[in-house]
C-alpha cells in the first residue's frame, strides 16, 4: 500500500510539472516555403525531462478529417530549463530565420488547412490542444478522429489559416496571431515580442481576431 500510494505521488507530482509546459510559439504557413516551427515553454521553477513527451499534427478539415499531419507524432527529447525553450524546426527556419530547433522536422510537416495540434507528456496525458483554422466550414478540433473541445482556438484569419500565433509575454494566456510575410515577430527559442498595441489579445479558448491577407 506504501509503495502504491508513493507511486501515485510521483505520477501527480509529474502531472504537475506536465502543466507548466505551454505550447508558447507555432508557425506552419508563410509566404513563400513554410517556415514551421513549435516552440514549448517551461513557466515553472525546475526543469522538466521531454523524454516520452509527443508533438501529434491531426489534420482537421472537414474533407480530410482526422489523419495525422506530415510524420506526426513527433518524439520529444532532452530538458526544457525552468523559463527556457524546447522547439522543433523545419530546414526553411534554418535557411529564412537562421535557427536551428532542438529537434527537426521536414518541410511541408505542418498543414496548410485546419489542424489541431496536441501535446502530451511522457505519461501520454494529454497537456495542452490547440485548434488552427481557416473558417472551413465543418472544420473541427479532433485527435485521431475524434472530436474535441481545444483549449485554444486559433484564426481564421480573415477566412484564411492563420501562420500561427504567439503569447504576449511567454507562457501568458494573451494569444495574438503571427505575420503571413513579416517575419520580424517571429522568435523560435527566444522570449516572444511584446504584442502591437493595435491587436486585441484574448484569452485562452477564445478565437483570435484576424486580419485578411494574401
Amino acid at each position: 500500500m506504501k509503495n502504491a500510494f508513493a507511486l501515485a505521488l510521483v505520477a501527480a507530482a509529474a502531472t504537475a510539472a506536465s502543466a507548466n509546459v505551454v505550447v508558447n510559439e507555432v508557425v506552419g504557413s508563410t509566404t513563400g516555403p513554410d517556415v514551421e516551427f513549435i516552440e514549448l515553454y517551461n513557466t515553472g521553477a525546475s526543469a522538466i525531462d521531454l523524454t516520452g513527451w509527443t508533438i501529434e499534427l491531426w489534420d482537421s478539415d472537414s474533407t480530410s478529417f482526422g489523419g495525422a499531419d506530415g510524420t506526426a507524432p513527433y518524439a520529444l527529447s532532452g530538458t526544457i530549463a525552468a523559463g527556457g525553450y524546447w522547439t522543433i524546426a523545419n530546414g526553411e527556419a534554418a535557411s529564412q530565420l537562421g535557427f536551428i530547433g532542438d529537434a527537426f522536422f521536414g518541410n511541408n510537416s505542418i498543414e496548410n488547412s485546419s489542424y489541431t495540434l496536441v501535446l502530451r507528456d511522457a505519461g501520454a496525458n494529454v497537456v495542452q490542444t490547440i485548434f488552427f483554422w481557416d473558417s472551413g466550414a465543418g472544420d473541427q478540433a479532433n485527435i485521431a478522429g475524434s472530436v474535441i473541445t481545444p483549449d485554444i482556438t486559433v484564426g481564421p484569419d480573415g477566412t484564411f489559416l492563420p501562420a500561427g500565433f504567439y503569447r504576449a509575454g511567454d507562457g501568458s494566456n494573451n494569444i495574438v496571431i503571427h505575420s503571413f510575410n513579416d517575419f520580424s515577430d517571429y522568435t523560435p527559442g527566444a522570449a516572444n515580442v511584446p504584442a502591437p498595441g493595435a491587436l486585441a489579445l484574448l484569452g485562452l479558448g477564445g478565437l483570435v481576431a484576424g486580419r485578411r491577407r494574401r
